[in-house]
């Protein structure tokens, strides 16, 4: 049997080294291109990471902005008022009052029956420089009106229902004390529940300030 018939000519032996090179030459490309992807990967990686530490810190932060006397054992000094817009471009600052070509708007003055106390100021001389006699003009009084709080906002009262015993029988009588009444009165009670609904001041805190 002839052997040089089974070995491959030239031609075919140049075309499968030149397969061979073209494959070597993919294999390289390829792991190169792997090389580029991993990289890439580890860079999506890291910024995911620090994606999700942006989004823990704003979630925290955002918490925080939400909390308030109300939800929280914050204070309400502490409560966080929304700022008012910034005026237009071209817009003048709005000024604090009345505002030009707008209807003045004056409180309802007290009625002299409305009144708990009333001051009167004269003059220091009842005489005008000139020498005469001042008269009253009430119709050009200038009056000033206030809202105050008293200097003992807080009454402190006593029911006693008295005791007294029999001189013959020695038996014990006394009054009745009113039906309904505790420790805080009903005006009190009324205010406590306005404070702690509306300012969170816990019933200790409101009977220390009361007392």
């Amino acid at each position: 049997m002839d052997e040089t018939a089974t070995l491959p000519t030239l031609e075919v032996f140049a075309a499968m080294l030149a397969r061979v090179d073209a494959l070597e030459r993919e294999v390289a490309r390829l792991q190169a291109e792997n090389i580029a992807l991993r990289a890439e990967n580890a860079s999506l990686r890291a910024e995911n990471e620090a994606l999700k530490a942006d989004v823990n810190r704003l979630t925290l932060e955002l918490a925080a902005a939400r909390k308030n006397s109300r939800n929280s054992s914050k204070p309400p000094s502490s409560d966080i008022v929304k700022p008012k817009p910034p005026p237009t471009v071209g817009q003048d600052k709005r000024r604090i009052g009345g505002q030009p070509g707008h209807a003045p708007h004056f409180r309802q003055p007290f009625t002299p029956e409305q009144l708990d106390e009333s001051h009167v100021f004269d003059p220091p001389s009842m005489t005008c420089s000139c020498g005469g006699r001042l008269e009253a003009c009430p119709s050009e009084d200038l009056v000033q009106q206030q809202i105050d709080l008293p200097e003992q906002p807080v009454i402190r009262r006593e029911y006693r229902a008295r005791a007294y015993r029999c001189s013959s029988c020695g038996a014990r009588r006394r009054g009745k004390l009113p039906r309904g009444e505790g420790y805080i009165g009903n005006r009190l009670a009324a205010v406590w529940g306005f404070l702690n609904a509306k300012a969170n001041v816990s019933p200790p805190t409101s009977v220390r300030t009361a007392g």
